[in-house]
């Protein structure tokens, strides 16, 4: 197998970084060409890196690739981008290509439906996807065009079109996850013939919910949660047991949830979310949560996902736990990731609610300038527990008079360095805005420190 054929294989099965590896390989031998251009594309859009798309498309067309695939691929990205009119531009430019091509023309139908869909227009999507099935039977087509005709209240042509392509497994869980999503009761007549799975017992304890009872539902769950052991199943009779007010039986089960790994057929950012509210809603003591955290935080190598960990401790005050986590990275790890400014926020955010100021006052200076206000205050302070006072003096110089806290730190730090001509400007110009009656947020502060002051 050619270099070429191993590049779209792994790009047709999904492996992207094993494609993107031998991109590079390609790259070293044969340079940067159209068959590059679209493959790096092809990549990009399957990471949903829409914006990533439309820079490197207007590369290659500023190189002189003007063709109508690279049309499509930047009309793809906006279609990811719910820009509808846009990608409407750019299919209209493979209209007027002198090109014959059967298989794009079936793809530039296939997005006109989508951006149709996108757009409302129910009956003009499903005339695009009609005009494929004349071409060729893509369950996936079909299943769009059912969803169409949903919306358009022909329920008999969407269950006509389920019943043709539900014995692909993988279009099956689409109708399913559509007849939950609509709250329809054909769903349990669907999920029967769904493999054996943990999503087919979610879907039928969903129904059983919804249209018998929630005991039934906790019943069947019960029975079958040992066998499949996912945390969407144990939330959902977590969530059952709360509904009833049986908060013991919830508990117990939040305990167990809490010693699953992730399936691999879970999402990341779902797993993590309703591990740390099982967590959370215990009420661990300290040491408890740490530990479990650790456990969280080892499942995962990839550091967007450590940063949703992170970002979801940083919103519950957590910022213990995040600080102790910090710990388990060095900067080189840190440097090394697309997301170092956040993680360096959260890091900082940490190291300041648990006043590890000197950690705090390096992190804050890894992310200047500030983008909010209540960053810039943190840093003040920080400076002051470290004695930075002339950071103080740089950063507040410009801006002390519309905050009461800026104000009152400039003039402590202008009084321990004994520049008396500027403290009394600082507050000849505070009593100007005072008197002026100019809005000053924490005005009290600043007058608590003068009132110290005086004593």
């Amino acid at each position: 197998m050619n270099l070429k054929n191993q590049i779209i294989e792994y790009i047709e099965n999904t492996q992207y970084k094993e494609a993107s590896h031998l991109l590079e390989e390609y790259k070293d031998s044969f340079g940067i060409d159209d068959f590059y251009y679209l493959a790096v594309s092809d990549i990009l859009l399957g990471n949903q890196e829409y914006e990533e798309v439309l820079d490197l498309m207007a590369e290659a067309i500023s190189v002189g690739y003007e063709h109508p695939v690279f049309y499509e691929r930047i009309a793809d990205a906006h279609i990811g981008l719910q820009e509808w009119d846009e990608a409407l531009t750019w299919l209209k430019k493979c209209e007027t290509s002198d090109e014959e091509d059967p298989d794009g023309d079936l793809h530039r139908l296939f997005l006109l439906g989508k951006i149709y869909i996108g757009k409302n227009d129910f009956k003009k999507a499903v005339s695009y996807f009609e005009d494929i099935l004349l071409e060729t039977d893509d369950p996936e087509i079909y299943f769009l065009a059912a969803c169409c005709y949903w919306e358009l209240g022909n329920k008999k042509r969407v269950f006509e079109y389920f019943d043709q392509i539900k014995s692909d497994t993988t279009v099956l869980e689409q109708i399913c996850q559509f007849l939950f999503e609509e709250v329809d009761q054909a769903l349990i007549q669907y999920a029967e013939e769904l493999p054996e799975s943990s999503q087919k017992v979610f879907y039928k304890a969903m129904y059983f919910n919804k249209y018998e009872s929630a005991k039934k539902a906790i019943e069947f769950l019960g029975k079958n949660i040992t066998k499949y052991p996912s945390t969407s199943l144990f939330n959902l009779i977590v969530q059952l047991y709360d509904e009833q007010n049986q908060n013991h039986q919830a508990n117990i089960y939040r305990k167990k949830m809490l010693k699953l790994t992730k399936t691999s057929e879970e999402d990341p950012y779902t797993y993590i979310s309703i591990y740390l509210d099982a967590l959370f809603k215990l009420n661990y003591s300290y040491p408890t949560e740490k530990k479990y955290i650790s456990f969280l935080w080892d499942q995962f190598e990839r550091s967007l996902y450590k940063l949703f960990i992170l970002y979801s401790l940083d919103e519950n005050s957590r910022f213990d736990l995040n600080f102790s986590l910090f710990k388990k990275f060095t900067y080189k790890e840190l440097e090394s990731t697309e997301e170092v400014q956040p993680y360096f926020l959260l890091f900082t955010r940490a190291a300041y609610q648990t006043r590890h100021f000197n950690e705090a006052y390096t992190g804050f200076k890894s992310i200047m300038p500030f983008q909010e206000k209540d960053e810039l205050i943190d840093f003040v302070l920080t400076c002051f527990h470290t004695y930075h006072y002339y950071d103080i003096l740089d950063c507040t110089k410009d801006n002390y008079k519309t905050d009461g806290i800026l104000a009152g730190v400039r003039f402590m730090c202008l009084d321990i360095l004994s520049k008396t001509d500027e403290m009394i400007d600082l507050v000849d110009t505070m009593n100007e805005a005072i008197k002026n009656n100019e809005p000053i947020e924490d005005l009290d502060f600043y007058l608590d420190i003068l009132k110290q002051r005086e004593q």
